[in-house]
């Protein structure tokens, strides 16, 4: 019996989903008085990440994923920031 050929994604590189030195911002877990600040920002600069989070899709998938909602840091530069961890590069 031939042994089966290794699929390709066992053989793939993992490259880092974030880059070193970029910032996000917690949108998840807002006081009241910093989410208002952060939508009114949001609303006003960038209508379509607006729609985007008032969408029942988006809320479904951060509810079964018990997620948080990160965005760039420039979205809303009024929020601290912080940076996330990425995944670190295989060794080949």
């Amino acid at each position: 019996m031939s042994t089966p050929p290794e699929m390709a994604w066992l053989t793939t590189i993992s490259v880092p989903t974030v880059q070193a030195g970029e910032r996000y911002v917690r949108l998840t877990g807002l006081p009241d008085n910093r989410r208002k600040e952060a939508w009114k920002t949001i609303t006003s600069n960038h209508p379509g990440l607006a729609y985007l989070l008032r969408s029942s899709e988006l809320k479904d998938v951060v509810a079964f994923f018990d997620a948080d909602i990160y965005v760039d840091a420039d979205v809303v530069p009024a929020l601290p920031s912080e940076p996330l961890k990425g995944r670190k590069q295989a060794l080949p």
